[in-house]
């Protein structure tokens, strides 16, 4: 089997980007009139209407931005499988230490900065509604496994739990590479409109890390055909981009013109089909290749686990103190970057290197 690189520069960045967006998202969801359209309710005048539901959207989709976290994660894992001298034995210790370390360390610290910010009396918004409350030994134990779902303390958390459980299903997602590729995308699709029909989450979030399972295993073709495509017509690329962001905004174009619960369903293999562009753009089309190798940027995706792991606690601790003024929040998010930095730095690195090391057979 020949080598494979894993390792794919430009998808830390788009990762890292990711990041930042579902930090923005928080931010705005601090704001009353907008954080209803997230809890079943709906924005309908004025400012918070515009940034809901216009393509202002795109610098605080969270949601989205989660599924671009999914699709590069099923990518990545399935390239680490295709590699030499994988093995199950080690893979399983690696990646879940991998997971589980910086995750555990993350609750202790956002379990600490709850205790000494929240306040249950000051309840501005629908999103710190669902954020109140002090950890309990239940809360912990929910955490720190994170198989049957989260607590609900820290937000970002609820992604961790499909995380997990992809990486532990990963034998049966390779299964796709055995099945046409129209077949699987039929699949998927289907899981997918499925569980959001029925409200069940695990139905329609586990089916997104297969698709970056197929590209995966179509990764080296992909690329070529899109990368000699993109080398003489940038024009496609830049049109390319933009309609796969709008097709990721596409769930809150349309709620913007009907208000059903259908929205989802409908809208769902649309923005699956605008991720799946952006990550392959983000490797084959030059503009977006140097952007997102930038210095900045791959510093934003070296931290971006690290940051969305505890920005949320710092970012809720501030509102709660101050009641969500805005100079508190500004603060809280440049707070976070920083903790993100020292968490990434002497934390989770650490914990990576040694996950490597597992991974690779090497003891010390």
């Amino acid at each position: 089997m020949a080598p494979v690189k894993t390792r794919l520069r430009s998808l830390d960045g788009l990762r890292g980007i990711a990041a930042v967006v579902v930090v923005l998202q928080h931010c705005v969801l601090l704001l009353p009139q907008v954080s209803w359209a997230y809890f079943g309710g709906r924005t309908d005048d004025g400012w918070p209407a515009w940034i809901t539901y216009s393509p202002l959207h795109l610098f605080w989709m969270g949601t989205e931005a989660v599924y671009v976290f999914f699709v590069i994660s099923g990518i990545v894992l399935t390239r680490l499988a295709m590699g030499t001298n994988f093995t199950w034995g080690r893979y399983y210790p690696s990646r879940l230490i991998r997971l589980y370390g910086p995750t555990i360390l993350s609750v202790l610290l956002g379990s600490l900065i709850i205790f000494f910010t929240v306040d249950k009396t000051v309840l501005t918004t629908r999103w710190l509604e669902s954020r109140h409350g002090f950890y309990s030994l239940t809360d912990y134990l929910k955490d720190f496994t994170l198989i049957l779902g989260d607590s609900g303390r820290i937000g970002p958390l609820w992604s961790l739990q499909y995380e997990v459980l992809f990486s532990l299903l990963l034998p049966l997602y390779l299964l796709l590479r055995k099945v046409r590729p129209w077949i699987g995308l039929v699949i998927i699709s289907t899981l997918i409109v499925v569980g959001a029909l029925i409200a069940f989450e695990p139905l329609y979030y586990l089916p997104f890390f297969g698709l970056g399972v197929m590209m995966a295993q179509n990764w080296d073709v992909l690329v070529a055909r899109a990368t000699k495509l993109l080398e003489t017509r940038a024009w496609v690329g830049w049109c390319s981009f933009v309609a796969a962001l709008f097709l990721i905004m596409s769930h809150w174009l349309v709620a913007a013109w009907v208000d059903s619960f259908l929205v989802r369903a409908i809208t769902l293999p649309f923005i699956l089909l605008g991720v799946c562009v952006l990550v392959l753009l983000a490797e084959t089309f030059s503009p977006l290749i140097r952007f997102f190798s930038s210095r900045v940027v791959a510093w934003l995706g070296l931290i971006s686990f690290s940051l969305y792991l505890v920005h949320e606690p710092i970012i809720i601790g501030a509102a709660f103190l101050t009641r969500g003024a805005v100079w508190a929040v500004i603060t809280a998010v440049v707070l976070s970057f920083v903790v993100a930095q020292l968490f990434y730095m002497f934390l989770e690195r650490p914990i990576h290197k040694f996950s490597q090391k597992l991974r690779r057979g090497k003891s010390t």
